[in-house]
């Protein structure tokens, strides 16, 4: 990973290519900028013709389920762990069984009830903060409160990681099955984020005892954490990341594995779900 105000070298570069390392370019607040991928990347075909394929057969309609159902579960297992009322997240998850053929089919159905589990789930979440954080309602963009672009600048870095993974897989970053395909908007992407947002969400919450209005900033009517807060946190998230076991199942028989690994085992789990499976 390369930030915003480093010098590398072209032949530190050529190197990195050379050996397969693909390298992330990223700004100074963990946002993605750019790839820098081997040639060979491109070589794997298969995947994501296949993965063109699942997009109108029953294989993506199976696959848009499950990123859903796994956002949900993460969601009550969150909210077990904390003594929340996981009921009625409980009682929809069922529901995410839509049966159709293709995804354009069902995805808006998947989304509207994976959306109402998740507004119950943030809604909850949300009172678990004091009220310098504390915020009502969910905003992606645009954002004015703190807690709501303390979340956005978490799922930056998430981002991150799961682009630079999705492509180490050979899938098409922009072509999805949960989140609609559009101009500029890195779908698949987006669905391999779902499982992991809640673990962003909880390291979030057990990161803000670090922080005090004093590290928030004002630009416009918009709340910010100011530049050396910002740093802090990022670096205490990727550090997280890189060193939280979590329990997972790997290739070497182990009970736990670190969250980095997890998530860049789960695209080739998906790669190679998409290439031997048929729909």
């Amino acid at each position: 990973m390369i930030s915003s105000g480093n010098n590398v070298s072209s032949s530190a570069l050529f190197w990195l290519a050379q050996y397969g390392v693909e390298t992330a370019i990223v700004s100074k607040t963990g946002k993605l900028v750019a790839t820098i991928v081997p040639a060979s990347y491109e070589a794997r075909s298969e995947t994501r013709l296949k993965q063109y394929e699942a997009f109108f057969n029953r294989k993506g309609v199976e696959v848009a389920q499950d990123f859903a159902r796994a956002r949900v579960e993460s969601e009550i297992s969150f909210m077990e762990e904390h003594e929340l009322n996981a009921s009625r997240l409980e009682e929809w998850l069922p529901r995410i069984n839509f049966v159709g053929d293709r995804v354009d089919e069902v995805r808006v159905k998947i989304q509207g009830f994976e959306g109402r589990c998740t507004q119950e789930y943030l809604k909850q979440y949300f009172n678990l903060f004091p009220d310098f954080l504390k915020t009502r309602r969910r905003h992606q963009k645009d954002a004015r409160d703190p807690l709501n672009n303390l979340m956005n600048l978490g799922y930056e870095v998430l981002k991150r990681r799961v682009y630079v993974a999705t492509t180490a897989a050979h899938l098409d970053p922009y072509i999805g099955y949960l989140h609609s395909v559009q101009f500029g908007k890195s779908s698949m992407v987006c669905d391999l984020m779902e499982p992991w947002r809640a673990m962003i969400e909880s390291f979030i919450l057990n990161y803000h005892t670090e922080l005090d209005p004093n590290c928030f900033t004002m630009h416009g009517n918009r709340s910010f954490l100011k530049h050396e807060p910002m740093i802090n946190f990022t670096k205490a998230l990727d550090k997280h990341i890189d060193n939280k076991r979590i329990p997972y199942s790997y290739r070497d028989n182990s009970k736990t594995t670190r969250i980095r690994t997890a998530i860049k085992e789960e695209p080739k789990k998906l790669a190679t779900y998409l290439r031997t499976k048929s729909p």
